[in-house]
């Protein structure tokens, strides 16, 4: 499969299913990934899940995913706010590629198609997003994209008794 054959769509609430799946699956997976823990989303509904792709004109956040084969293999999440000191920012989170498809171009399509989609927001005009700063593969990613460092969290998770530091990262779109 190459990324050609993935195909990048918005995702909507007749997908919560498959999105809780993938979501719960990066949270075991790769559970010092994500600001969330495996337990606290298990607790969520279907009902719940499907309410965060609800968006609105002032904000107008989204959450894309990466299909091949109709299965869901990635996905990836945009926050926008529609505070008026804030609204330029927007925080792309919950990035995750099933091991199945990394290396093979499904994060890096995903990750373009995120930027692609924050782009024709016009008024934002920084992508902010947090990584562990153990995780070589998803900073070299990210800086392979135009996105630069701008700071360190110290102990910014908790995962099974070992602090886990977050390196943040921006990237100036829409000037």
């Amino acid at each position: 499969m190459t990324p050609g054959d993935i195909i990048i769509r918005r995702l909507e609430a007749a997908d919560a299913a498959a999105y809780q799946r993938l979501r719960l699956e990066g949270l075991q997976e790769s559970p010092t990934a994500f600001g969330s823990s495996y337990s606290d989303e298990a607790r969520r509904t279907l009902s719940e899940v499907a309410d965060i792709f609800k968006t609105s004109a002032n904000a107008p956040s989204a959450i894309l995913g990466a299909m091949a084969d109709g299965q869901l293999v990635a996905a990836v999440g945009l926050a926008c706010t529609s505070a008026e000191k804030r609204a330029h920012n927007a925080t792309i989170w919950g990035m995750y590629v099933t091991p199945s498809f990394r290396r093979r171009g499904a994060g890096q399509v995903l990750l373009d198609a995120v930027i692609a989609y924050a782009r024709t927001i016009p008024h934002l005009r920084n992508l902010k997003l947090g990584v562990n700063a153990a995780n070589t593969a998803a900073i070299a990613l990210y800086q392979s994209k135009g996105f630069t460092r701008y700071g360190l969290e110290r102990e910014s998770n908790l995962v099974g008794g070992i602090y886990h530091d977050e390196e943040l990262y921006v990237l100036s779109i829409n000037r």
